[in-house]
């Protein structure tokens, strides 16, 4: 239901049978989202948020970090890392506020 570009990353979430999955392409190649069978730190990431309420993003916006929206909340997905992107090992995803 969304896609954004991030961080050279083509990103998907809410799929009609998992609407809080989010999908992020291996980095400068929109089209790979399986990752190697040893991880490396560009390889696509998949991962879900865990809503409370509504667990549908509605909404993907890049601001220097990656928000998203759905229908109760808003979430900041960012490195963990100052020193380098998102990458499987440093993403984070935290809830800001809660309706």
């Amino acid at each position: 239901a969304c896609v954004c570009l991030s961080q050279q990353r083509l990103i998907w979430a809410s799929t009609l049978n998992e609407p809080s999955r989010v999908i992020m392409s291996q980095i400068g190649n929109f089209d790979t989202y399986a990752p190697h069978d040893a991880m490396v730190a560009d390889d696509p990431i998949d991962f879900q948020i865990s809503a409370t309420r509504f667990p549908k993003v509605n909404h993907i916006v890049e601001l220097r970090k990656l928000l998203m929206f759905n229908g109760d909340s808003e979430w900041v997905v960012d490195s963990a890392s100052t020193a380098s992107g998102i990458t499987f090992e440093t993403i984070q995803a935290r809830q800001h506020s809660e309706a």
